[in-house]
């Protein structure tokens, strides 16, 4: 048998861990430099090889936990850049997404449309109590990622730092709209 193994045919193997009868690509091929092109494939099934790998993993981060540590370090050390590169993707991918569910880069009370000049407002004014009330959720790093998962929640919208300031300061109204006479909640 070319596979360099036992069963009865060529698309099944014998898992010699767990003892059961696999199709041949549940086991990782294994290329030896000495084989003469004739590559085998593991004695052992993908499930079982992980478990004994990970086994292994443990017992050896045991011995030495300093050891893993330092190399979790060098690791993160030496992608730092590309990590911060994919998420600050990622954030604007999501940033653009959010604002044109909500009508674009364009403030709803004011009209301006700088994009480093807005973000997005809490209409009822009860974004410390939203804070409060989901303080275990991961939404803080990226509340535009928040908003995308739960659905893009009708009670945001955009706004201006300033129009934001300015409604929170005069009890939920902005000043344009208390200058213009009008006591509604844009």
């Amino acid at each position: 048998m070319a596979d360099n193994q036992q069963p009865s045919s060529q698309s099944e193997r014998k898992c010699k861990s767990c003892g059961d009868v696999k199709p041949l690509d549940e086991f990782a091929p294994v290329y030896a430099k000495n084989s003469r092109g004739q590559n085998y494939r593991q004695h052992t099934c993908l499930i079982c090889h992980r478990i004994k790998a990970a086994a292994k993993e443990r017992r050896l981060r045991g011995n030495d936990p300093q050891r893993y540590r330092d190399a979790l370090k060098r690791w993160r050390d030496r992608t730092l850049d590309e990590r911060k590169a994919v998420k600050k993707t990622r954030y604007e991918k999501h940033k653009a997404q959010v604002f044109a569910a909500y009508g674009g880069f364009i403030c709803t009370c004011c009209g301006e449309t700088e994009p480093t000049m807005l973000t997005i407002d809490h209409k009822l004014e009860d974004g410390a109590e939203f804070r409060r009330n989901n303080r275990g959720e991961r939404w803080s790093y990226n509340f535009y990622a928040w908003i995308i998962r739960n659905g893009f929640p009708p009670d945001l919208q955009v706004l201006c730092y300033n129009c934001n300031l300015s409604k929170h300061r005069n009890g939920g109204i902005c000043a344009h709209k208390l200058r213009e006479g009008s006591t509604t909640i844009p």
